[in-house]
């Protein structure tokens, strides 16, 4: 799709996210202002409770995906999203609902190796975007996440897409980077588990072995 734009910004956008007034024009003043811009999104008006739980706690050991963050990735490749926070500021994490400036995004691909619908393209876009260029976060423009029922992921296959996509993504974006971070990594991997064990759900750990399988014995 990108090689048919003509436009000097890029939104992409959900079949289940709804924008509230003036959404896109906020973020086109955000560009107009600042020329170093090469892509920003907004906030989510429903996101999870930033009170203190036990799931919270483990995302936060075992630094894994959470949001009311700074934008930014873990040591382990995880992402991290700003819902939830009210400051605008700079991040390197945005989701499938960003706009980007074009000219910045022309030659910087998606990866088709992830398939069609696949978890984590967007942070692995947002990722190489941000090694050249600044994106950003403004509140101040929400959206509605309605998540529909229709057409989603079978539990194990779901986390099995999961993993299987954060294995090949680390060691695509960060392991090259830093050759430190694949014990950040295999933590985040025993925290998946970990998360799993501890809620009893015998699915999430189907999927996250299943994942694994796929990606390091490259089986279907």
């Amino acid at each position: 799709g990108l090689s048919n734009v003509s436009s000097d910004l890029v939104c992409f956008v959900d079949d289940d996210m709804r924008f509230e007034k003036l959404y896109i024009k906020k973020l086109v003043n955000n560009f107009q202002d600042n020329k170093d811009y090469a892509g920003g999104m907004g906030t989510l008006v429903k996101h999870g409770s930033n009170k203190i739980s036990l799931n919270k706690i483990l995302r936060k050991v075992f630094l894994l995906q959470k949001e009311h963050s700074n934008g930014k990735f873990t040591f382990s490749g995880m992402p991290t999203h700003s819902y939830g926070t009210n400051n605008f500021h700079e991040v390197d994490v945005l989701d499938g609902t960003a706009v980007y400036r074009y000219e910045y995004i022309k030659d910087i691909k998606f990866d088709e190796t992830l398939g069609a619908y696949a978890y984590m393209e967007d942070c692995d876009f947002s990722k190489r975007v941000s090694n050249k260029y600044k994106l950003f976060f403004n509140p101040e423009c929400k959206r509605d996440h309605l998540i529909s029922s229709k057409n989603r992921d079978k539990v194990v296959v779901n986390r099995a897409m999961y993993i299987r996509n954060y294995s090949y993504l680390f060691f695509k974006n960060f392991y090259p980077e830093n050759k430190l971070r694949i014990f950040g990594y295999l933590w985040s991997v025993i925290g998946l588990f970990t998360e799993a064990i501890l809620a009893r759900n015998i699915n999430y750990l189907k999927g996250y072995c299943l994942g694994l399988k796929k990606y390091y014995l490259k089986v279907n």
